[in-house]
């Protein structure tokens, strides 16, 4: 946390989603922090591409559906984006690191997974650089 003395300072509060209290880690929500570094957004798409782009990844890290994934509570690829809010919340640093290694780990099963949805791939190599940015810096991914 740093408290700022140059108001123009580019600034960004977190958002604590309640319903995953552990993928913000040790950050603080509802908290000042100053962006240092690199940062990257994207649009992922409508709740329905989303959810449908997830269930794609829930196939490309291995499982047989993305309820699949919700109801076991597997520990595996994926599993803390694909078991995370689909428009709100902070992933911290930890986590990132975590999906950052299974974004580089997997990507060739998700060429391979390719042609079963039109934008999977596409989808894939904005989440893989978003989760590699934050985890060389120290950073978060933020869904707004």
């Amino acid at each position: 946390k740093d408290y700022f003395e140059n108001l123009n300072s580019r600034v960004i509060t977190l958002f604590d989603n309640p319903e995953f209290p552990f993928h913000i880690g040790t950050l603080q929500g509802q908290t000042l922090y100053k962006v240092k570094g690199q940062s990257f957004s994207f649009r992922s798409g409508n709740t329905k591409s989303f959810k449908d782009w997830k269930e794609w990844l829930s196939k490309v890290g291995g499982y047989k559906s993305l309820s699949d994934v919700w109801k076991s509570k597997h520990y595996g690829p994926f599993v803390e984006l694909l078991n995370f809010s689909d428009s709100e919340g902070t992933i911290g640093t930890v986590l990132c690191r975590k999906l950052s290694q299974d974004f580089n780990d997997y990507e060739q099963f998700a060429l391979d997974k390719n042609n079963e949805l039109a934008y999977g791939y596409e989808f894939y190599k904005n989440w893989k650089k978003a989760f590699n940015l934050a985890a060389k810096d120290n950073g978060v991914v933020i869904f707004k």
